[in-house]
């Protein structure tokens, strides 16, 4: 059986970073309005393994932005929240350096390595 990377794991560093991606997306994208207590976090934690992927796999924060504003149409819509998918995409991808995602990942390499022989 093939063992993913160890950053697909559940252990402390994906913990701290799943953790990070809930904490930004209630900080700058939060579409309720209800901030960074533990109700937020509870709603928005459903999104956080697909942008974990998104992350780790080196998607832009164009895409990631466009997923935040995909994903925003599940919510009702408040006028009083202005939501910008993009700040919230751009602090989600500078988490990348403190994660040391900074990299482009093995896959992805090697995808780019095929296309160029």
């Amino acid at each position: 059986m093939k063992q993913l990377p160890s950053i697909y794991q559940e252990d402390g560093l994906s913990k701290q970073l799943r953790g990070s991606i809930c904490t930004v997306l209630c900080r700058y994208w939060d579409p309720l309005g209800i901030g960074t207590g533990p109700y937020g976090r509870g709603l928005y934690r459903r999104h956080v393994p697909a942008l974990f992927i998104m992350l780790v796999d080196g998607f832009t924060s164009a895409d990631i932005a466009a997923y935040l504003d995909m994903v925003r149409q599940e919510y009702p819509v408040r006028e009083d929240t202005p939501i910008d998918g993009r700040l919230a995409a751009e602090a989600l991808c500078a988490l990348r350096v403190p994660y040391g995602l900074t990299m482009m990942p093995p896959a992805a390499v090697a995808s780019v390595a095929t296309r160029h022989t």
